[in-house]
């Protein structure tokens, strides 16, 4: 299929839907939307073709058609870009969901009550707002090589200017080059975003289905409370024009921006009741853990509810209208990178095993529960703070309970006994390869397996937990401890593991022997999972193997090679949540039901 760039270097007509252009021309016209389950609307669009050839870049302007600072800014950009000087071609929508501009309202479309911002790729059979998100996607996304998503605040949002940069880890070319063109766009608060869904099918948002396709993009907020404030106005154009200077559709110097605030966690703040909403704070207000953000009340004033930040960091929006509805957001704050942990995790804990006394960390996700809950071991390291802080910052986000119990001898348990490597290395110096693959299943299949159970104990008692609804997980010496944990009456309701014994199954005829064991007397579902190039993918085929000739449910899933180098691969289950999250995420639906 012919793309736009090169249509462009053939210099023959661009087209958008029934809108056609030529190099230096402007055009505008509609896209229309068919009348279907409900009635016909149409999309406002302008192409200006640069005489030379270039990019093609894809401006998108009322998403929610309250949100107006865009839909003025676009029609300013096209009376100021000359096609004379311009390198590539602008597709500028004017107004993505003119239903909701018409009939001004947030959020939603008003003629089937869908939110365009959460049906994409949309469906050409839907409902308008299905509909409307087919085409832009097939005639605006999909014609474009770079997209730009214009939000502000809607009617009722008072909202700092900040931007959305998408960081899915799929494509490391879309990944930087959007994460450049959210600094060039110049928002001071940037928010790195990792959570957005990973399947073009059901890519939900308008920027991340243009991320899906290859093609970079970035969603900005520039605007509040549903006006076309000059500044915010002038900030949007500007952000269009320092992009295309940044990729070289205009010449000439960006305007100067500010250093970029990272935001490497957000969350939006709901409310509980429906009443009245009255704020406490204003948007880009600095907040600390547990400050209220504002409080709801019934009709007649008397208190129904605080809402409290869950985190220190920055008001990115909040509510200014007093109007309120049970599950509206009533803010949006985020955490600024580097200002330490946010609340909600870790704290640290201690609990009991046996005689001794061992710690952990937890991550909680705000409110009170009861969670459904993840009890995570460790490897064979000393330390796992950064591995620890990956896997709960993803768990928290998702509704989980997430644990990760020190055992004795390392991390923050390592005052209580000795660190198992230690001893290993002891015992192999002293008698040789064999007593050291009998004191490690000794280990791993003893006190290092109480230790596990007690947390589990633990955990399971929390008022926080939903004490029927806990899982299992772990990596390399913890993937050993989570398989023989399912094979334990403790509880559970399903077990990871990643990577158990990918580097000791060779060296270990006792550890093999003791987890084909456990494999063959699993109580719960397993999920077995590691990257192609981890150490040997020999151990996770052979329990799974036992464990179909047991009967037992399992699933086993290799997946690409992770990083460079077999040390890389083998940490695959701490950082590379972007990869296995979803696939974690649906067993975990199915089997801690």
């Amino acid at each position: 299929m012919t793309t736009l760039l090169h249509a462009l270097f053939l210099q023959v007509t661009v087209a958008v839907g029934p809108v056609r252009s030529e190099p230096g021309k402007v055009v505008s016209g509609y896209i229309p939307v068919p009348a279907g389950v409900d009635s016909a609307t149409r999309i406002p669009v302008s192409i200006i073709q640069g005489r030379q050839p270039g990019p093609v870049l894809a401006l998108v302007a009322g998403t929610h058609g309250a949100e107006v600072a865009p839909i003025v800014a676009l029609q300013r950009l096209r009376a100021e870009v000359n096609p004379a000087q311009l390198k590539g071609t602008l597709i500028l929508v004017h107004v993505a969901n003119l239903p909701s501009f018409v009939h001004r309202t947030i959020y939603r479309n008003p003629w089937d009550q869908k939110n365009l911002n959460r049906v994409y790729p949309g469906d050409a059979s839907g409902t308008v707002t299905q509909r409307i998100a087919d085409l832009i996607t097939r005639e605006v996304i999909d014609k474009s090589d770079y997209l730009v998503d214009m939000h502000a605040g809607d009617g009722n949002e008072s909202l700092v200017p900040f931007s959305y940069w998408n960081k899915l880890g799929i494509d490391p070319r879309v990944d930087s080059l959007a994460r450049e063109m959210a600094i060039a766009w110049g928002n001071r608060w940037i928010y790195i975003d990792t959570s957005r869904p990973r399947d073009p099918r059901r890519s939900v948002y308008t920027q991340n289905t243009a991320h899906l396709r290859g093609k970079p993009s970035i969603t900005t907020e520039t605007g509040w409370l549903g006006v076309p404030a000059p500044e915010m106005v002038t900030r949007n154009v500007e952000g269009a024009r320092n992009l295309m200077r940044m990729l070289g559709m205009l010449s000439g110097p960006r305007t100067p921006a500010p250093r970029p605030t990272w935001i490497d966690r957000a969350e939006v703040l709901t409310a509980n009741v429906t009443g009245t909403w009255h704020a406490s704070v204003e948007r880009g207000a600095t907040v600390a853990a547990g400050q209220m953000i504002g409080r709801v009340t019934d009709y007649f004033g008397n208190a129904a509810e605080q809402v409290r930040a869950p985190f220190a960091g920055t008001v990115l929006y909040v509510i200014g209208s007093p109007a309120i509805s049970e599950g509206e957001p009533v803010a949006f704050v985020g955490h600024v990178q580097g200002t330490g942990a946010v609340s909600g995790g870790p704290d640290t804990v201690s609990f009991r095993s046996g005689d001794l006394t061992l710690r952990g960390v937890l991550w909680k996700p705000p409110g009170v529960g009861p969670f459904p809950a993840i009890m995570y071991s460790h490897g064979s390291g000393s330390d796992y703070t950064a591995q620890a802080k990956a896997l709960g910052e993803f768990y928290r986000r998702q509704g989980f309970v997430f644990f990760m119990p020190y055992r004795r001898g390392s991390g923050l348990s390592s005052n209580v006994a000795p660190f198992i490597l230690d001893v290993l290395d002891s015992v192999g110096r002293a008698s040789g390869p064999q007593a050291r693959s009998a004191k490690m299943a000794e280990y791993l299949t003893g006190v290092h397996l109480d230790d596990a159970m007690a947390g589990v104990a633990w955990l399971r008692t929390q008022p926080f937990v939903d004490a029927h609804r806990v899982a299992a997980s772990g990596n390399s010496f913890g993937g050993i401890v989570s398989q023989l944990l399912a094979s334990r009456d403790i509880g559970l309701r399903a077990a990871i593991n990643s990577a158990g014994a990918a580097q000791t199954w060779s060296q270990s005829p006792h550890l093999r022997e003791a987890l084909l064991a456990a494999a063959g007397k699993a109580r719960v579902p397993v999920l077995l999972m590691q990257a192609e190039n981890d150490y040997d993918l020999t151990p996770s085929r052979q329990i799974a193997e036992a464990m179909a000739r047991a009967g037992h449910a399992h699933e086993v899933q290799f997946y690409p090679p992770f990083g460079s180098n077999t040390a890389e691969g083998h940490s695959f289950g701490y950082f590379a949540s972007l990869v296995w999250g979803d696939r974690v995420l649906r067993f975990l639906k199915v089997n801690l039901k």
